[in-house]
Formats: C-alpha cells, structure tokens, sequence
C-alpha cells in the first residue's frame, strides 16, 4: 500500500532537486552566454536542458498540487462518515 505522505514528500524532493539543477543549469547558460560564438552550441543544449526542466518542474508541481488536493479531499470525506457513525 502506498503511503500517499510519503509519496507527497517524495514528489516535493523531486520538485526541490530539479528546481536546483535548474537554478545551476540557468548559471551555467550565462555563464556560457557570454563566451565567444564558438561554445554556441552548448549554450543552446543549456537553454534547452533549462527548458526541458522547467516544464519537468512545473509538471510536478501541477501533479503534486493535484495529488494533494484529492488526498485532502479523501481525508476530510473520511473524516466526515467518521464523523456520522
């Protein structure tokens, strides 16, 4: 069975762990920016791991408000038929 706090928090170390490499990424991009036009390259493979990521991280955070609001919404009808017995 599935420990849905421990699913929740697995999900939020995800979030925090890809916001990080991003946050190192998005350093990296400037940093390669501003060399000559001869590493252009891989300033575009920064820009689009920087992308890439991004819209991993939003996708979680998406997922994740998801999960908690229906886990919310299983507690408190939970709490309400405890409520009624």
């Amino acid at each position: 069975k599935i420990s849905y706090d421990k699913a929740y928090k697995d999900m939020q170390q995800k979030i925090e762990r890809l916001q990080a490499q991003l946050g190192d990424l998005k350093c990296k991009s400037k940093d390669t920016s501003s060399v000559s036009d001869t590493q252009n390259p891989l300033s575009q493979k920064l820009k689009n791991e920087n992308v890439e990521l991004e819209f991993q991280v939003l996708n979680y955070a998406r997922e994740n408000a998801h999960l908690k609001a229906t886990y919310k919404n299983l507690f408190d009808s939970i709490s309400v038929s405890r409520a009624q017995t």
